[in-house]
């Protein structure tokens, strides 16, 4: 029960997709990549038209609609000379499933395989990248499968001192240990860039 609580405060999904990289003209790819726990995860790559390419970026976004509402920052990292994977979470967009915390690491795994299928990817030039909740993914999946950088906007620490900023009349007790990312981020064997919006 309380777990479910605390995804419906955590979790702001949209199942519509209003915008695609066609929309403003770059050419991808659209995915179906199944993960370990069998979750089908939706996800877009947009190849840079650079040759040869800066780096393969893997971008996780935040806790809210979905990936069609990333598409302007795609795009400059695409103009920029980067490859882009961007990939929704189960729940999200077109993935199938409900968002959970175990969940969304199961996600970047199998978005990060993806990446890595694509032509010309080169596995010691591929970047991480994570906005919001995609920091706390994108920091978990780092810990497990080193980039050659991981870049962080506006992430938190934990899952618990949002709470006590967003939800401070639920008693910090109740609040799952979710996406330690401080803790886990003193582990990093990676280059971090962090930022804020």
């Amino acid at each position: 029960m309380l777990n479910r609580l605390l995804e419906a405060l955590l979790y702001f999904p949209s199942r519509v997709i209003l915008t695609t990289p066609a929309d403003v003209d770059l050419a991808y790819t659209d995915l179906r990549f199944v993960t370990e726990d069998g979750v089908t995860v939706n996800g877009w790559w947009l190849p840079t038209p650079i040759t040869p390419s800066r780096g393969h970026i893997l971008f996780a976004h935040g806790n809210g609609a979905n990936i069609g509402d990333w598409i302007l920052p795609a795009a400059l990292l695409v103009a920029a000379g980067f490859d882009v994977m961007l990939f929704d979470y189960r729940g999200y967009g077109h993935s199938s499933g409900r968002p959970t915390e175990k969940g969304t690491y199961f996600d970047a795994r199998a978005a990060r395989t993806a990446l890595l299928d694509q032509d010309g990817v080169d596995p010691n030039r591929v970047l991480y990248l994570g906005e919001s909740l995609g920091g706390a993914v994108m920091i978990e999946l780092a810990t497990a499968h080193p980039p050659a950088g991981l870049i962080l906007t506006s992430t938190f620490t934990s899952v618990r001192d949002v709470a006590k900023v967003h939800y401070g009349f639920i008693p910090t007790r109740f609040v799952p240990d979710a996406y330690p990312s401080l803790r886990r981020i003193r582990t990093l064997r990676s280059p971090l860039l962090m930022g804020s919006r």
